[in-house]
């Protein structure tokens, strides 16, 4: 049977175990609970198993591999090296004695202990960075990026994305991103778990769907064009709450604010959201002041309006991105307004003073 005859050890360094700790859902539970059901034998073993990995808050980073490399042979030598002699004072005779042999017998132990699950841990994170792939996008650029599981991710201007070099048919897909992306998951015959990480209190679940992700300015906007996803959402200041789960239909659009920690529901066409794929901009309704932040997040422009009340300005219609020096005269066109630019810097002005 699986899991059979695991370790404390072998509990905290399989993947599934340690994703049902630290992130649970209603299927990981029902496994867990049934599989205590049949070896309850393994209770006190799974209880010290997730007490280590709660005691444990790693984040996940990508870490340079000449880092992580220095960081693995620095605890080797830590764990292998001999401790210098050190002077014994011999306690009295009797039950003292017994007690002082019993007591250095438990703090070898516990540090013997100690230092495998150190170097333990510390080789998974290693395997972790060093095996981590990243992709950046610059200002004006996009970037087609394929998974290790054949998935596609259509990476957007100034955007960042990582993720493990290799998948197995059993771990949870995990992705990070920064920036603005899209994303078609390719869903297995095993129903594996995509997870896609854009900070630490909103994570994006999915099995096999097309969405559109866009994490800016302390902001998580997330657009659901094909299947299904979840969103679990946790307040960075409450790490022992329990997540709250938003389930999304196609055609829907949450964005989340790490601010408040409230989050925006509502209906919307996806395409407009994902026309960027395209080389283009679909305009719905879309404000002068959206326009604005696309200006600064995907291109690196420093904006300023001399008038505020030009913000609201709202129209419809299409501007194509393929030509960045162009893109500022199809702006000015559209929303009849005049832009100056000069270097990174552009004003926005009134077309009549």
């Amino acid at each position: 049977m699986q899991y059979k005859g695991y370790t404390v050890e072998d509990f905290v360094m399989d993947s599934f175990f340690q994703e049902w700790v630290q992130n649970p859902t209603e299927q990981a539970d029902v496994f867990w609970e049934n599989w205590l059901i049949k070896n309850p034998s393994q209770a006190e073993t799974i209880a010290e198993a997730r007490a280590l990995i709660k005691s444990m808050a790693f984040e996940h980073k990508t870490m340079p591999a000449d880092k992580a490399e220095r960081m693995w042979h620095n605890l080797e030598k830590l764990v292998s090296a001999k401790p210098e002699r050190q002077q014994v004072i011999k306690p009295y005779a009797g039950t003292l004695k017994r007690r002082s042999s019993r007591r250095h017998l438990f703090m070898g132990i516990a540090a013997s202990l100690a230092a495998i699950l150190l170097l333990s841990v510390a080789g998974l994170l290693y395997r972790k960075w060093v095996h981590t792939i990243t992709y950046t996008t610059a200002y004006g650029e996009t970037k087609a990026v394929q998974l290790p599981d054949g998935s596609l991710i259509t990476l957007n201007a100034n955007s960042q994305v990582s993720f493990a070099k290799n998948w197995s048919a059993t771990d949870v897909r995990e992705v990070w991103l920064s920036g603005e992306a899209f994303f078609s998951v390719v869903h297995t015959a095993n129903h594996q778990r995509f997870i896609v990480h854009t900070d630490n209190s909103l994570q994006v679940e999915v099995l096999g769907t097309e969405f559109n992700i866009t994490k800016r300015n302390n902001k998580t906007r997330v657009v659901l064009e094909t299947g299904q996803i979840q969103l679990r959402i946790q307040p960075a200041d409450k790490k022992d709450a329990p997540k709250q789960r938003l389930l999304m239909k196609p055609g829907e659009l949450i964005e989340f604010d790490e601010a408040s920690e409230k989050y925006i529901k509502k209906e919307v066409n996806p395409k407009i959201y994902s026309s960027w794929k395209s080389n283009k901009l679909q305009l719905d309704d879309t404000s002068l002041e959206e326009i604005v932040q696309l200006l600064e997040n995907s291109y690196g422009y420093q904006v300023k309006v001399t008038r505020k009340d030009l913000l609201k300005q709202k129209v419809s219609g299409s501007i194509p991105l393929s030509n960045k020096d162009t893109l500022l005269q199809y702006i000015a066109q559209t929303f009849e307004i005049k832009i100056s630019r000069k270097g990174s810097l552009v004003q926005i002005l009134p077309m009549k003073q």
